[in-house]
């Protein structure tokens, strides 16, 4: 089965110079209040696709932060109305890991 989300080989640099690098967790940092206010207006709008990407995107983020739980919540309740929808795997192992470490499973 092929993943939505895996990128294809050609989308792989050879070679990557020091313009080429970015610091993901900086980026995310500076625009969480723009993605946060992406997440919600993708919702009201009830475009399923854009919110669970945003979702995705900030999902390493805020778990290094400690404040992934209420986005898988958000995650969650999506992918529960929206089951045409495909979930990034990544979020589903999210889940699982964050269910593993508060004791809930």
């Amino acid at each position: 089965m092929k993943w939505p989300f895996v990128p294809e080989k050609w989308q792989y640099k050879q070679a990557v110079g020091a313009n080429d690098k970015t610091n993901l967790s900086d980026l995310i940092r500076q625009h969480l209040p723009q993605l946060l206010a992406f997440l919600k207006a993708s919702i009201v709008a009830k475009e399923v696709h854009s919110a669970l990407s945003v979702a995705f995107l900030m999902d390493r983020f805020l778990y290094w932060t400690d404040e992934s739980t209420r986005l898988l919540k958000i995650t969650k309740l999506l992918h529960a109305h929206h089951r045409d929808v495909p979930l990034a795997p990544q979020l589903v192992i999210r889940q699982a890991r964050v269910h593993l470490n508060s004791g809930i499973v």
